[in-house]
């Protein structure tokens, strides 16, 4: 089977070639999984829409991301993730567990800066992941260091990391735009959305490509 459509009581849809689970309303996430796992092995994107799957919905899913699955998109929006679950997904993208996914979406999920720096011990070391959306997830100057460790990686394929809703404050963003233009070979193409830089910091980051390609306004202020 490579596709899969039914109704929104489920929330399942199939969009391109492949398989692509979706759910927006289910709280049977472990069982869905793990059901999933006989059923459907070729699974290549896995979305939770608002289902408040929380931390133990994230293990499920890891679980099922740790057995080889050649899962490509793993998006998790809005579903009351912490750090912990971010630890959770953190270890299925760890180099060592052979991870497949190239599209990371986290977006409103709480799990702040803590979050961040659990994602990074695995991410800054990830040469498959392409795009990276962390949007309103309560990120603040905290996590800069290790968005900028993500950043820098040698062998990192990112293209596109969106940072959008975050209080990451002048000094945090200064640390990301660092991070951003020493991107090696010149791989991340855009990062989307930071908040506006008083121009004393955007006198410290050297960008290459101009603001406009980052997303930067040239005016603005913000501690």
């Amino acid at each position: 089977m490579k596709r899969l459509l039914l109704s929104s009581i489920c929330g399942m849809s199939s969009v391109g070639p492949g398989l692509e689970l979706s759910w927006t309303r289910s709280k049977l996430c472990s069982k869905l999984i793990f059901y999933s796992t006989s059923r459907y092995p070729h699974c290549q994107s896995i979305r939770f829409w608002k289902t408040y799957c929380e931390d133990e919905g994230v293990r499920a899913i890891c679980q099922f991301l740790e057995i080889g699955k050649p899962v490509l998109f793993l998006e998790l929006l809005d579903n009351k993730i912490t750090s912990l679950g971010c630890e959770f997904i953190s270890r299925s993208l760890h180099p060592l567990m052979k991870p497949t996914i190239q599209i990371l979406k986290l977006d409103h999920n709480e799990f702040g800066s803590k979050g961040v720096i659990e994602l990074s011990k695995s991410l800054a070391i990830n040469p498959v992941l392409r795009i990276l959306s962390l949007t309103y997830c309560g990120i603040d100057v905290k996590a800069s260091q290790a968005l900028f460790e993500i950043l820098i990686y040698t062998r990192s394929a990112l293209e596109e990391v969106n940072l959008s809703g975050n209080m990451l404050g002048g000094v945090g963003v200064c640390k990301v735009l660092m991070g951003a233009s020493v991107a090696k070979r010149g791989k991340l193409q855009q990062l989307q959305k930071l908040p506006k830089l008083p121009g004393f910091l955007r006198n410290q980051a050297n960008l290459r490509g101009g603001w406009s390609r980052w997303g930067i306004e040239e005016h603005g202020g913000g501690g």
